[in-house]
């Protein structure tokens, strides 16, 4: 009987032995499958950063008449305008601006039956200068520019907020 409790101790200790083995086995296999994991995600964001960049555009909300001079801002990295608005002084109408016109308003031809007197015309405050009013100014700040997201393979843009 007491070779029968050996051969039975001697069984227990090789199954426990084997299952340390393999719980061991499987530690080291799961670091592995971890570390192959990291590498290969590393790896691809790499890749894409690569491949992929953001720009910051310009997308002013400003429309209308307003004072603007470009600066840096109003061009894009390669020098090319990519402002919208024009660029204008400031400017308010003042009596320089308009001219006294006269115009004939009775709408008869001058006969024998009608002639034009002070009743048929009419004078008028004409604009002149040729330029619109514009007293508000702008300069391009934050507000003004959005983040794209540029795909180096094809160009394509998609807006990132």
């Amino acid at each position: 009987m007491a070779d029968s409790f050996d051969s039975l101790r001697e069984r227990v200790a090789a199954i426990l032995s084997d299952r340390r083995r393999r719980a061991r086995y499987l530690a080291v296999l799961g670091c592995l499958a971890v570390v192959v994991t990291m590498g290969t995600g590393v790896a691809l964001m790499r890749s894409g950063l690569a491949k992929t960049h953001d720009v910051r555009e310009l997308d002013c909300p400003v429309t209308g008449v307003v004072a603007h001079h470009h600066t840096a801002e109003c061009y894009d990295d390669e020098g090319n305008l990519v402002c919208k608005l024009p660029e204008r002084e400031p400017h308010t109408h003042d009596d320089s601006c308009y001219e006294e016109r006269t115009f004939l308003v009775c709408g008869k031809e001058e006969s024998a039956d009608h002639h034009h007197t002070d009743e048929c015309y009419r004078t008028e405050r004409v604009l002149t200068c040729g330029l619109d009013e514009c007293t508000e100014s702008h300069q391009h700040t934050d507000a003004c520019f959005r983040t794209v997201s540029v795909d180096d393979e094809d160009g394509s843009r998609s807006r990132v907020l």
